[in-house]
């Protein structure tokens, strides 16, 4: 099992933790830069969620159609729900190279990462991000940060997808409308 680090989160505004006051901008700098890695990191995840998913039912209709299934081949994103899955994706859409691995998770990650990350930097013309400064725990924190969001939006809003899609499928509003 490997030793996970511990995360350090300081919670205070620049001004009261600087001590040269003359710093600020380059705090700013960094905070902006980072604000648009994760808006990206966000985006990218949805989009490679969803792509993954149509791709999955494209080449379903087309095994039913060959009567040849391949049950194990099905995408999952709950396979894709952990920290380490989003730590790639940072750094995926950073400029830092990323270092060799032989894990068998982070090289799954990675190939369905880099299925995708052309056609998305070119869809919404996304450029690699460099952070400036020596690589910290910044994407570990992220990645939790994301996680969580990701896992307390299906626990907490399934019922009120769910009644979204059941709205759109029986045509609620006009069934309102007519009544």
């Amino acid at each position: 099992m490997a030793l996970e680090k511990p995360i350090v989160v300081v919670k205070t505004s620049l001004a009261k933790i600087l001590r040269d006051p003359d710093h600020l901008p380059i705090y700013q700098d960094r905070v902006n830069i980072v604000n648009r890695l994760v808006t990206a990191a966000y985006l990218f995840a949805r989009y490679i969620f969803v792509h993954a998913y149509e791709e999955n039912e494209d080449e379903n209709e087309e095994d039913e159609n060959e009567n040849d299934e391949h049950e194990n081949d099905a995408f999952n994103a709950d396979v894709f729900m952990k920290d380490a899955f989003f730590v790639e994706l940072l750094r995926s859409l950073q400029t830092r190279t990323r270092r060799a691995s032989k894990d068998e998770y982070t090289l799954r990650s990675r190939q369905l990462i880099d299925k995708y990350i052309t056609t998305f930097s070119a869809l919404y013309r996304f450029q690699r991000i460099t952070i400036p400064g020596p690589a910290s725990n910044l994407e570990a924190y992220i990645a939790r940060q994301m996680l969580t969001a990701y896992i307390n939006n299906a626990e907490m809003r399934t019922g009120t997808h769910f009644r979204t899609c059941l709205n759109v499928f029986f045509d609620v509003r006009s069934l309102r409308s007519t009544l």
